[in-house]
């Protein structure tokens, strides 16, 4: 009876949260680092320094997870890596094709925007923020709610009622190598029914 409850349990909670640490030799494709992770909307990212930077200077690129089905109250979550200005990096949250929200960073400024058929728009005004290396960076969409946070605490919100399900993933543009501002680690997970975000399986135990 317990193994069955174990099962069940473990059946509940599923592969998430996703995780990736971006360790791989500089110049490795996103893709071929990991083949979890799927290009979208013109996106090329690589690691350099043991973190995932943008590679592209044309537009700015989606890359969303594909191995895990998330709900549609989801959160996707990075360390900041190297903190380059002009160049940015951003995390992305119900991602289906070329559409999703998406929050993106560079030194001095952060912006929450929409992706609509690969065409962003700004769901909020810019805000002028110096972020630095080590900040946890959190983008969570609950129900209309499209939210980011910074070290916990949230630094932007909206509502918008445009996209209901997706995938999480990262955006990026620009590249600048070793120097392209970059996440030192990301993960993504479910966002709980009590509103927290899921970011680890507890263990099982039995009385």
């Amino acid at each position: 009876m317990k193994r069955l409850i174990l099962l069940f349990s473990m059946c509940l909670l599923g592969a998430l949260p996703a995780t990736d640490a971006f360790t791989a030799a500089n110049g490795t494709a996103l893709t071929t680092h990991n083949a979890k992770w799927t290009l979208a909307s013109s996106g090329v990212f690589q690691i350099e320094g043991n973190e995932v930077v943008a590679n592209q200077t044309s537009a700015a690129g989606v890359a969303f997870w594909n191995a895990d089905t998330f709900a549609n109250d989801q959160y996707s979550e990075g360390i900041t890596g190297v903190m380059g200005s002009g160049f940015e990096i951003g995390l992305c949250v119900r991602i289906s094709g070329t559409n999703g929200y998406f929050a993106i960073w560079d030194s001095a400024n952060v912006n929450l925007r929409k992706l609509t058929s690969g065409t962003g728009s700004d769901l909020i005004s810019t805000l002028a923020l110096s972020l630095s290396t080590g900040d946890v960076m959190l983008l969570e969409a609950v129900g209309t709610t499209i939210s980011l946070k910074r070290n916990g605490s949230v630094i932007m919100t909206t509502t918008d009622a445009t996209y209901a399900s997706g995938s999480a993933g990262i955006m990026g543009y620009g590249f600048f190598g070793a120097s392209s501002p970059g996440l030192a680690s990301w993960s993504a997970g479910n966002v709980s029914a009590a509103g927290g975000s899921m970011r680890r399986r507890q263990p099982v135990t039995f009385q």
